[in-house]
């Protein structure tokens, strides 16, 4: 017999709203020297999926790399933030985010209204989760963005952080390995 437990993946934190979670997250980056803040960023789909509705993409952040991110070691390019309010089912962020990484999107005029399209991204607020769901969302080059006991924001994904930004401007990054094989496993 079988035994089969079910969890249900809720995103984190205690912020009674979206607005009020971005809220503790515009505030967080901004006042850090390692990124610079877009918000809700239009873009077009590359790659939709077959019998979907023609919809425009729309991500709430893009966090475009400065200096002391690249210099730290990321290598991944601008990195995308979905958001939802706190203990919301997670699995509508996340397939947003699938979808959002068949797309391109469009920067502002500061940066000459450049496309880009998304290596990872990452769930807001989430914390690391473990099990089937993980491991989809590391395939998919998808992760959770939370802030640590410690007050600094962290994201990563299936138990490796990606990015670590420290309350006190530190800042850790790595090259992530995930997300590179593609069909029979």
């Amino acid at each position: 017999m079988y035994t089969c437990i079910h969890e249900q993946v809720r995103t984190a934190g205690d912020f009674a709203s979206e607005a009020e979670g971005w809220e503790v997250f515009d505030q967080f980056v901004e006042s850090h020297s390692a990124v610079s803040v877009l918000r809700e960023v239009e873009g077009y789909y590359i790659q939709p999926r077959f019998g979907t509705e023609l919809k425009r993409p729309r991500i709430d952040r893009l966090l475009v790399p400065r200096a002391p991110l690249v210099e730290a070691g990321w290598t991944h390019g601008i990195i995308g933030v979905e958001g939802k309010t706190s203990g919301m089912k997670a699995g509508r962020a996340i397939c947003q985010t699938l979808d959002y990484s068949r797309a391109v999107f469009t920067l502002d005029e500061r940066y000459v209204f450049a496309r880009v399209m998304l290596e990872w991204l990452f769930v807001w607020p989430l914390d690391d989760i473990k099990g089937d769901v993980a491991s989809i969302m590391v395939q998919n080059r998808i992760g959770h963005v939370s802030i640590n006991s410690q007050g600094d924001m962290v994201f990563g994904t299936g138990g490796t952080t990606a990015i670590r930004l420290g309350r006190d401007g530190t800042v850790f990054a790595r090259t992530m390995a995930a997300g590179k094989k593609a069909g029979s496993r």
